[in-house]
């Protein structure tokens, strides 16, 4: 009984409506960043992001080497759709939360009803 008030309560929905957003927020921005440093790093070893992304699913060939700003592109390229998929991933947890505070507050209501 007391999990269900404590995560029915106001408190909860407010630090699940201000924890979460600024988590999703704080990815996004850190996505958007990598994938500019990424573009520039392909730009600057003479390379197309097109050659980046082939890189990232591709992997890369052992016989052939590739200049320095070209890997660190990549490794870019793969953390800033890291940051995307925890930024979707933080959206969904705060949706189940937000569905769960609004299930245990009705049945909260429901329960108080049948005792009195």
């Amino acid at each position: 009984m007391k999990a269900l008030r404590t995560s029915a309560s106001r408190r909860y929905r407010v630090i699940v409506l201000t924890a979460f957003p600024f988590a999703i927020a704080t990815c996004l921005v850190g996505g958007v960043a990598n994938f500019m440093l990424s573009a520039r790093f392909a730009e600057m070893s003479g390379m197309t992001m097109h050659d980046v992304t082939n890189g990232m699913f591709a992997s890369f060939p052992v016989s052939e080497q590739f200049p320095g700003g070209f890997v660190t592109a990549v490794q870019r390229f793969d953390l800033g759709l890291i940051l995307f998929l925890a930024a979707a991933l933080q959206a969904g947890m705060m949706t189940l939360a937000l569905i769960y505070q609004k299930r245990n507050t009705r049945l909260l209501k429901f329960i108080e009803e049948k005792r009195s």
